[in-house]
C-alpha cells in the first residue's frame, strides 16, 4: 500500500482560522505515515484528540453564532462503536481538516472539507469518517478531495484536487 508522512494536523473552523494550540488536534514536530487505502471509508488518525477537537471546533462555531448551551450539547452525538454524528442543521460549522504532507522543499498542504468527510444519516444527522486509528490511513474521505496517481517506477505519488 502506498504510504505518506504528514508533519502538521491541524483544525479550520468554518471562517477558514486555524484553531489555537488549545483547539488543535496536534502540531507535530515530527512526521508519522499514513497508509493511501482505498479499501477504508475514513480517514484514521494516530491521536486520541481528533475526535473532541472536531467537537470543540463545532461547539465553538455554535456559540459564536449565538447558540444556546442546550443546543450545542444536543447538536453532538457519539454511538458505542466511537462513529460521531451531528445534527444537519449544524454541519456548516464542522472544522476542515488539514494535513501537510512532507517531501522536503516539495510540503504539500491538503485539506478534507465536511463535504469530503460526511454523509448524510437517518434522522436529520450527518456521520463523519474522521476519527483516531493506531494506524494512520486516508481512506474515503480523502480520494473524495483529491484524485491520487501513484507512479511505481519512480515512487512518486501526484495529487490532483477534485
Amino acid at each position: 500500500m502506498p504510504a505518506l508522512s504528514v508533519s502538521t494536523v491541524e483544525l479550520l473552523d468554518s471562517q477558514g482560522r486555524l484553531m489555537d494550540g488549545k483547539n488543535s488536534i496536534h502540531r507535530h514536530n515530527a512526521s508519522f505515515r499514513v497508509g493511501v487505502d482505498t479499501g477504508s471509508r475514513s480517514v484514521f488518525l494516530p491521536h486520541p484528540g481528533v475526535l473532541q477537537g472536531i467537537e470543540r471546533t463545532l461547539k465553538r462555531g455554535m456559540r459564536e453564532h449565538g447558540y444556546g448551551e442546550e443546543q450545542i450539547e444536543r447538536s453532538w452525538h457519539l454511538n458505542p462503536y466511537g462513529v460521531a454524528f451531528v445534527a444537519l442543521e449544524f454541519y456548516k460549522f464542522l472544522p476542515v481538516v488539514r494535513l501537510r504532507l512532507e517531501g522536503g522543499n516539495d510540503s504539500v498542504p491538503i485539506e478534507i472539507h465536511p463535504i469530503h468527510y460526511c454523509t448524510l444519516a437517518k434522522g436529520g444527522y450527518v456521520v463523519f469518517y474522521v476519527t483516531q486509528g493506531d494506524l494512520g490511513t486516508l481512506g474515503t474521505p480523502f480520494f473524495i478531495a483529491y484524485t491520487v496517481h501513484v507512479d511505481h517506477t519512480d515512487n512518486t505519488i501526484a495529487l490532483l484536487r477534485n
